[in-house]
């Protein structure tokens, strides 16, 4: 593209560019035809996911997951110090 716009006239209007670029951006048929077709990766027919009904075992516990110390809880709890080292590399 850098060589197809390199003598544009400046002078001209933005449609005009505009119109210039995507005609060098998208493809014309013949060269959509002449591109590969896709491999399917995936097949159409994939049986259906059978989910239980009923999840049984142990309830969780809503506290324990709630007390858990995040990323954002731990660099919170740190001076104010060690966090503009962190954020901005300075000793």
């Amino acid at each position: 593209m850098k060589y197809e716009v390199t003598n544009y006239n400046l002078d001209e209007s933005l449609d005009s560019i505009e119109r210039t670029i995507d005609e060098l951006l998208s493809p014309s048929v013949p060269e959509i035809r002449a591109m590969p077709q896709r491999l399917q990766v995936f097949p159409t027919n994939q049986p259906q996911a059978s989910l239980p009904t009923q999840i049984s075992g142990a309830p969780v516990n809503q506290q324990v997951v709630a007390s858990a110390p995040t990323t954002f809880r731990q660099f919170a709890s740190l001076p104010t110090e060690d966090k503009l080292n962190i954020l901005f590399g300075r000793v």
